[in-house]
């Protein structure tokens, strides 16, 4: 599933494509979309990203959110050119068109007049560790599932709680509340530090993953503990664990993530 950094990545390559550009016409191939006509001969005047959504708003005051779940991914093609399988809605302009391409068609489009806030506090820039500390004083719960909970914190999800949990040396079934006021710095600076480097790397290429121009990211060049269950912990050499956590598969080392 595409998380923040992969969204970023499509949302800083979009805003530099089609902001202040009009939008000529759609075209819907997938019945369970809606008909988003109404949005033609509008100009894109800004493009934003809330947690794992990206927003493009337009001058009529319409606010299109596309959230791509599972295997969505969002194509630039400049020129005329055969129609890539799985596009469910084409959104073409002047000098180009993008394809919303999904082979499971889990992705949502939907138009807004405004976004539903319905999300936690981003986490780049870093969130003040006060904040986490309340929100999770009284949660009994694995601290993974915590960070995997989009009304806590915005944009994380299984790849990069594992990788942020493993650089602040925390086990993911730590009880949220159990941790003190150092390892939630320590927590927010692992995040700080994975986030923004998976984002300079145009995310984590394990998968379909692709970025607006339809290449991979390498961010999975940079994995130490996601995937590698049975190879060496890159930090102390122990054998890196996979479990079920939450119904999610979960990597951890369990020497020096405690």
């Amino acid at each position: 599933m595409p998380e923040l950094p992969e969204v970023e990545t499509l949302c800083r390559q979009l805003r530099k494509t089609i902001v202040g550009h009009t939008l000529l016409n759609t075209r819907t191939l997938d019945e369970k979309l809606e008909n988003f006509s109404e949005l033609e001969n509008h100009q894109v005047i800004s493009v934003t990203r809330r947690g794992k959504n990206l927003l493009l708003s337009f001058d009529n005051g319409r606010v299109l959110v596309i959230h791509l779940r599972m295997t969505g991914r969002l194509l630039w093609q400049e020129e005329n050119g055969a129609t890539p399988n799985y596009t469910r809605f084409i959104m073409t302009f002047p000098h180009g068109r993008i394809f919303f391409i999904d082979p499971r068609r889990f992705m949502t489009i939907t138009w807004e007049r405004t976004f539903p806030v319905q999300c936690g506090p981003e986490p780049l820039p870093r969130i003040d560790p006060a904040y986490m500390t309340g929100r999770g004083k009284n949660r009994k719960g694995p601290i993974k599932t915590f960070l995997l909970d989009q009304t806590v914190i915005a944009g994380i999800s299984n790849i990069y709680a594992c990788e942020i949990l493993h650089l602040a040396e925390i086990a993911p079934m730590r009880p949220v509340c159990s941790l003190d006021a150092q390892q939630w710095q320590r927590l927010l600076s692992a995040a700080d530090a994975i986030l923004n480097k998976a984002v300079k790397c145009r995310g984590t290429s394990i998968s379909d993953w692709r970025d607006f121009n339809g290449q991979k990211g390498t961010f999975q060049n940079e994995l130490r503990v996601y995937g590698r269950d049975s190879l060496p912990c890159p930090r102390c050499g122990a054998t890196v664990v996979r479990c079920s956590l939450g119904g999610r598969g979960t990597y951890f080392c369990p020497e020096c993530q405690t």
